[in-house]
């Protein structure tokens, strides 16, 4: 049986009695709310999309339960309340020019003292100022360290 992790389901709930879905698997005890991996089977996965998607009808329906969903995601991410803000010191570096496009290596300082680094993809050329379509990636880590977790 293929099970399907359901990312939209994780913190979606704002509170009370669990929604119901046919044979609901038991959540984890430390965040019920937080369901990692394979929670649900795909037929669960399906139900349980309905039943919420049977929370709105409309419009305003739709921005109550985003909102619902944004909320969980900050109290499951432990910012709620968000950290005070700080400035980014961003950092540009290395911009490589290839066709139609360049790479810069680039960073910000997330909270002080700790940067947060990415790769920035943006269409070549371009010129200083101008403003249009980007792809930032913040790179995640290898368990190689030669390797580089960007290029691992």
């Amino acid at each position: 049986m293929t099970r399907l992790p359901l990312v939209a389901v994780l913190v979606a709930h704002s509170g009370g009695a669990a929604p119901s879905v046919a044979e609901e698997p038991k959540a984890p005890a430390l965040n019920p709310w937080l369901c990692p991996g394979a929670f649900y089977t795909e037929e669960q996965g399906r139900e349980k999309l309905a039943e919420l998607g049977r929370t709105y009808s409309d419009r305003a329906g739709w921005e109550r339960r985003a909102q619902t969903i944004r909320d969980g995601i900050l109290r499951g991410a432990d910012l709620d309340p968000l950290p005070e803000r700080t400035p980014l010191n961003p950092i540009r570096c290395g911009e490589r020019a290839h066709d139609g496009y360049s790479v810069e290596n680039v960073a910000f300082e997330s909270t002080p003292g700790f940067f947060v680094t990415g790769t920035l993809y943006r269409p070549w050329p371009h010129k200083t100022g101008d403003r249009g379509p980007a792809v930032l990636l913040a790179h995640g880590h290898s368990s190689d360290p030669a390797a580089g977790g960007r290029f691992h």
